[in-house]
């Protein structure tokens, strides 16, 4: 069981957006489509996330050695800091007919770069600048051929590693530039609270995540449809916030009618 507490001394998040984009459409022949580009920053204020730590149950404070209860492991909502999230996101789009097929095609690809405004965190697992748990690039493409019956198409996902996680779960420093005590606490909190993470983090660690998505479609009548989806077709394992592993390859049938 995962304990949650509440923090009554959390602070409401208080920011700021701005973006700045162009979008241009285009023609060549019978083919149609756009490009898009959108440059972005956001600066959030005392921002919030779920922190795992060990907590005094009748304060919600961190616990202290001279507490007389019995400590707790739970997630609290904590006020980070300030952060500033800055990046850009670049997309286009086609369509068009080659006989009696229409296809379609759109890819993105976006950047960011989120990094707290007070320095370098001290709860990360690694010395890289970025928050916890994001991917700097991501790329996103998706390709459909449709005819008056048939469907088919492919959903394309690409992501960098992930740069950072809780130093409670993993600690990926140099050992020859930290308290080696420092590392063997923390990797014994990760065995305890997570067993098999740890490891799974440093194998892990600086892969970039890639997969694709199929869909095949029929239209029986103008009322009635069925689609034939793979999910996960190449079977990558995938782990985004610690312990949360991403469904292996799946099938789905879908029957849709419209009355």
């Amino acid at each position: 069981m995962v304990n949650v507490l509440p923090n009554p001394r959390l602070l409401p998040e208080t920011g700021w957006s701005t973006e700045l984009g162009i979008k241009q459409g285009y023609k060549f022949g019978k083919w149609r489509g756009f490009a898009d580009l959108a440059l972005f920053n956001q600066d959030i204020n005392n921002m919030m996330e779920f922190t795992f730590g060990v907590f005094n149950p009748v304060t919600y404070m961190p616990f202290q050695p001279t507490d007389t209860v019995i400590p707790v492991f739970a997630f609290q909502s904590q006020n980070y800091g300030d952060v500033r999230i800055t990046g850009a996101d670049l997309s286009a789009s086609i369509a068009g007919k080659v006989g009696n097929y229409m296809i379609m095609g759109m890819v993105g690809y976006t950047y960011t770069y989120p990094v707290p405004k007070f320095g370098a965190d001290t709860t990360a697992s690694s010395l890289s600048p970025i928050l916890k748990y994001r991917n700097r690039h991501s790329i996103k493409a998706d390709i459909g051929v449709e005819t008056k019956r048939i469907t088919f198409g492919a959903n394309i996902i690409w992501r960098s590693a992930m740069e950072n996680v809780d130093r409670l779960f993993c600690d990926e420093r140099d050992p020859a530039t930290v308290n080696l005590t420092d590392i063997a606490f923390y990797q014994f909190f990760s065995q305890t609270i997570l067993p098999g993470y740890w490891n799974y983090r440093i194998e892990n660690a600086k892969k970039n995540y890639f997969n694709i998505d199929l869909r095949f479609g029929f239209n029986f009548n103008k009322y009635l449809s069925a689609n034939f989806i793979v999910k996960n077709l190449l079977n990558a394992e995938y782990v985004g916030r610690p312990g949360d592993m991403h469904a292996p390859r799946r099938y789905e049938i879908l029957i849709s009618a419209h009355f």
